[in-house]
């Protein structure tokens, strides 16, 4: 009895390591403003360097040809084949703007020295009329009137002059200025209201049948507009002087965008006593601005490289185009399909949909691939009977058919009914080599398969699932022990690439410490190794640093939260005692 054995028991299958699990990144839900702008690449790029893209004029009627007026030309291309229709060459120092004719049929531009000149494109010099006699310093824009006969140009000399084209005379001058009058608009529903900006900070409002000695409508900008008011008082003076750089104006006629600065003021014409709202969404100055067609969106652009999408029910940013240069210049065509941007290096792109491209030129391979040419389509059929020929291709098709049907029927039924006894298949998993090697509680080499492996998707997943488990283990100062310079540099460049990271930085800070309590002593021997260090050091100097300055500012919103509250209890106060 007592030489028996005991009986043998069956040892436990491994337990195979499961990926750890990270907390998953707060995802940006898409919106159809995100997925139609996302989709917007560039097309086309033409150079017209040196110097920057001066103005980019879209021509509303078909087939919208764009001009580019740069380096002393005025170059105009087709959005559609993407060619160059035509280049003009009537200023060639100074080049400021130019612009369409809303019916396409004549050009105006200005110039650096004052000069206004008036041409048919395509067509001879002597066709060409230069207004002279208006300017003195530069014009900084100039555009058509909605009758076509006449022209509005502003100038640095803080007037604007409306032109009589056939004459090549000033109708009026306008003198309502304190500084430079930068840029100019025209009413899309009054033929003889327009708006000049300048850079006194003050929106002018004119209206041509009345005399031009001083304005109907003067929109100062130079205003706190964060100070609170009752409503219909206009907001208390500014210190500091805006200067009116871009606007643009709603295809309804009752509002008007301008940009100032950084920021972008949206105003009400019909009671322009404060602005509707502005924000200030750019990080640089904004240089370009334009409402699409129907006025559902506003697209401003500045020198930060950045195209924003406001959205115009309550001006919220619902997209941000990235460019490559800043910007100076931009334009969209009215079926909002192309975006025409130019930028301070003298390059011009056109921007359009990549994936209705891409898809419609697999279509036109797919229909080329299967048509066959005349000669072909003659010789396969000479000699043939009609009816024959359709025998073959009926055949042909159910052998299709059939084939189709046989990969689509299922397999039969391999459910267990009543009565049945089933057997659990019991298959050997086959396991990584980490794998084993933790079995065999081989930490160190454990780690260096994770290390050394080449063909994971996630490395750094791999090797965060690994750290933990050995940490679970207590093996982690095993694992990590007996390590030379090669073999260390590669665990912390993982850690360098992963340690700024939330999800991660809770167990790389262990391993770090781990790390330095181990080799502390020989760091110094390794200059790539202490390099790696140094620069991990670096990135969490810099990252708590930064949270230190963010602290600081929320601390200081804080106070000038709680400080306007204080302010605006106060005023609403005095304001129910008068």
């Amino acid at each position: 009895f007592f030489n028996r054995k005991p009986p043998q028991t069956a040892m436990a299958e491994f337990e195979r390591i499961r990926l750890k699990t990270l907390p998953t990144k707060p995802l940006l839900t898409l919106t159809d403003d995100n997925i139609f702008w996302k989709r917007f690449t560039p097309c086309f790029t033409a150079s017209h360097a040196p110097g920057r893209v001066k103005c980019i004029d879209i021509c509303p009627s078909e087939p919208n040809f764009i001009a580019v007026a740069a380096n002393g030309a005025v170059t105009s291309y087709s959005p559609h084949t993407r060619e160059v229709t035509g280049t003009s060459r009537h200023i060639k120092e100074g080049l400021t703007c130019a612009r369409w004719r809303p019916d396409g049929k004549m050009m105006v531009a200005s110039g650096k020295q004052g000069q206004v000149r008036v041409w048919v494109p395509g067509g001879s010099l002597r066709m060409m009329r230069e207004l002279k006699g208006g300017h003195k310093l530069p014009v900084n824009d100039v555009r058509f009137l909605l009758d076509y006969s006449k022209v509005i140009s502003c100038s640095e000399d803080s007037t604007a002059c409306i032109w009589d084209v056939a004459s090549k005379s000033v109708e009026v001058k306008l003198e309502g200025h304190t500084d430079y009058v930068q840029c100019c608009a025209v009413l899309p529903t009054q033929r003889d209201v327009i708006l000049t900006g300048g850079y006194d900070g003050y929106l002018n409002l004119w209206d041509l049948r009345m005399s031009g000695e001083a304005p109907q409508l003067k929109i100062s900008h130079n205003i706190d507009v964060n100070t609170t008011t009752v409503e219909g008082v206009a907001p208390p003076p500014s210190s500091e002087v805006q200067q009116i750089q871009a606007m643009s104006v709603h295809p309804s006629g009752n509002m008007v965008a301008t940009a100032t600065g950084n920021s972008v003021w949206i105003w009400n014409l019909v009671n322009p006593t404060s602005p509707i709202t502005k924000c200030a969404h750019h990080t640089k100055q904004i240089t370009a601005m334009q409402y699409n067609v129907d006025g559902s969106r506003l697209l401003t652009g500045g020198l930060d490289k950045q195209i924003k999408v406001y959205r115009t029910r309550d001006y919220e940013v619902v997209h941000t185009l990235h460019l490559p240069k800043p910007i100076t210049t931009m334009g969209l065509l009215p079926n909002s399909k192309i975006l025409a941007v130019g930028d301070t290096e003298g390059t011009f792109r056109m921007l359009d949909q990549a994936k209705k491209r891409q898809r419609e030129k697999q279509q036109e391979e797919l229909n080329s691939k299967f048509r066959l040419p005349g000669d072909e389509m003659k010789e396969a059929v000479r000699g043939r009977d009609i009816a024959e020929l359709w025998a073959e291709q009926q055949a042909e098709l159910q052998m299709q058919m059939k084939k189709q049907k046989l990969k689509d029927t299922p397999l039969p039924a391999t459910e267990a009914e009543q009565g049945d006894i089933t057997l659990a298949a019991e298959g050997r998993r086959k396991l990584w080599k980490f794998e084993r090697s933790l079995t065999k509680f081989q930490y160190h080499k454990a780690l260096d398969g994770v290390l050394n492996s080449t063909g994971d998707a996630d490395k750094d997943l791999v090797i965060l699932t690994m750290l933990d488990e050995l940490q679970k283990r207590n093996g982690l100062r095993i694992a990590l022990a007996g390590r030379d310079d090669k073999q260390l540099l590669k665990l912390l460049a993982s850690i360098n690439r992963n340690i700024l990271d939330y999800r991660y930085c809770p167990l790389l800070s262990t391993v770090l410490d781990c790390i330095l309590d181990i080799f502390g002593p020989v760091l110094h021997q390794s200059e790539e190794v202490s390099r790696q260090l140094h620069s991990i050091k670096a990135k969490v100097k810099k990252q708590v640093d930064a949270l230190f300055d963010m602290q600081s500012v929320n601390g200081m919103l804080q106070s000038l939260v709680h400080t306007n509250e204080a302010t605006k209890v106060k005023s609403e106060a005095s304001h129910l005692g008068d």
